[in-house]
C-alpha cells in the first residue's frame, strides 16, 4: 500500500473537482467525496466515498475513511451547486435555502470535520469559490435573466469563512486559502456559449479546469507555507484589484476617461477667461483692483483644486 499523504477533495467526480483529483494524484492518495462516483477509472492511489456534504456526520464519515487511507495533508472543497438565471422576484426562499445549504453552510461543515486530521499534520485547507463572489453576478455579463443572488452570496460568504477559519487555525499551524475562478470550461457552461463569452475575457479564452487545480495544489505545497487567509483570483483579467474588467467595461472606463478630461479643459478655458474679464472690470492692476483680484484668483484656484480632485478621483475609480 503506498504511503504517500491523502488530500481529501470534495465534489472531485467532475469539473474543476475532477481536475484536481487527478493533479494531487500525482504526489498524493486522494480520496473523493461526492454523491456520485466518477464516470472516468482512478488509479490504486484514487479512492471514491459518497458523501452528502449538507450532513454533518456524512462529512465526520468522510474523514474517518480519509484518514484511514494515511495522514491527511489536505483538503480540497470543490463540492457546489448552481440555479438557472431567474430575477429575483422569482427565486423562491426553498430555492435560496438549498443553494445556501450546499454552497455555504456544506463548505462550513466539511471544513469543521477536516479540522481534527489537518491539525494532526499542520494541513492545508483550499475551498473553491466564484469570481460571482467578487461581483454579485454569476456572469460575465449582466442579463434582464438575473444575476443568482443565492449562488452569488453562498460564495462570498466562503470567502468570508476562509479568512475566520484560517485567523482561528493559524496558531495550530492549518493555512486556509480559496481559489476565485472565473469562467471556466466544463459542465456549467454549455460549450456553444464558450466562443462568445471568450470575446469578453482579455486572455481571449475561458480557463480550464486544470488552471484552477495547479492553483490549488500550489496553496497545499511547501511553495506556499507562508501564505493563509488569501483568495487567489484565477479569471483570465476578468477581475482584479477591485475592477470588473470585461472588455466592454475597459472601453467604457476608457471613453469616461476623456470625457472627463475634455470637460477639465472647458472648465480652466472659462475659468481663465473669466479671470481676464473680471481683472479688466475691477481696475486692473491698480491697488483696490489687485487687491480684489487676488482674492478671486485664490477663490478660483481654490475651486479649480477642488474640480481636478473630484474628476481625477472618479477616474481612479
Amino acid at each position: 500500500m503506498s504511503q504517500r499523504p491523502v488530500v481529501v477533495v470534495t465534489g472531485g467526480s467532475s469539473n474543476i473537482g475532477w481536475a484536481c483529483v487527478r493533479r494531487f494524484s500525482t504526489d498524493h492518495r486522494v480520496l473523493i467525496a461526492d454523491l456520485q462516483a466518477p464516470q472516468e477509472s482512478t488509479g490504486d492511489d484514487v479512492e471514491f466515498f459518497q458523501t452528502d456534504i449538507t450532513d454533518a456526520q456524512a462529512c465526520a464519515a468522510m474523514m474517518t475513511r480519509a484518514s484511514a487511507m494515511g495522514p491527511v495533508v489536505a483538503l480540497v472543497h470543490s463540492a457546489a451547486i448552481t440555479m438557472p438565471a431567474r430575477p429575483v422576484q422569482q427565486i423562491s426562499a426553498d430555492e435560496w435555502r438549498r443553494v445556501i445549504d450546499v454552497n455555504l453552510t456544506g463548505a462550513f461543515l466539511v471544513a469543521q470535520s477536516a479540522i481534527p486530521a489537518l491539525l494532526a499534520t499542520r494541513g492545508s485547507l483550499v475551498i473553491i469559490s466564484s469570481r460571482a463572489a467578487r461581483t454579485g453576478v454569476a456572469a460575465l455579463v449582466p442579463t434582464a435573466q438575473g444575476t443568482k443572488p443565492h449562488y452569488c452570496a453562498s460564495k462570498a460568504g466562503v470567502l468570508s469563512l476562509v479568512k475566520s477559519l484560517a485567523v482561528e487555525l493559524a496558531d495550530g499551524g492549518v493555512r486556509v486559502n480559496a481559489v476565485v475562478p472565473g469562467s471556466i470550461e466544463g459542465q456549467m457552461i454549455p460549450r456553444e456559449r464558450w466562443p462568445e463569452l471568450a470575446t469578453h475575457i482579455p486572455l481571449g479564452r475561458l480557463g480550464r479546469p486544470e488552471e484552477i487545480a495547479d492553483a490549488a495544489h500550489f496553496l497545499c505545497s511547501p511553495q506556499a507555507h507562508y501564505i493563509t487567509g488569501q483568495s487567489i483570483d484565477v479569471n483570465g483579467g476578468t477581475y482584479f484589484q477591485g475592477m470588473y474588467a470585461s472588455v466592454e467595461w475597459v472601453d467604457i472606463e476608457m471613453g469616461l476617461v476623456k470625457s472627463l478630461v475634455f470637460g477639465l479643459l472647458i472648465i480652466w478655458i472659462a475659468s481663465a477667461k473669466g479671470f481676464f474679464l473680471h481683472l479688466e472690470k475691477s481696475g486692473g492692476f491698480g491697488a483696490e483692483g489687485v487687491s480684489r483680484t487676488t482674492t478671486d484668483a485664490v477663490v478660483l484656484s481654490s475651486v479649480s483644486i477642488l474640480v481636478w480632485d473630484y474628476l481625477i478621483s472618479a477616474i481612479m475609480l
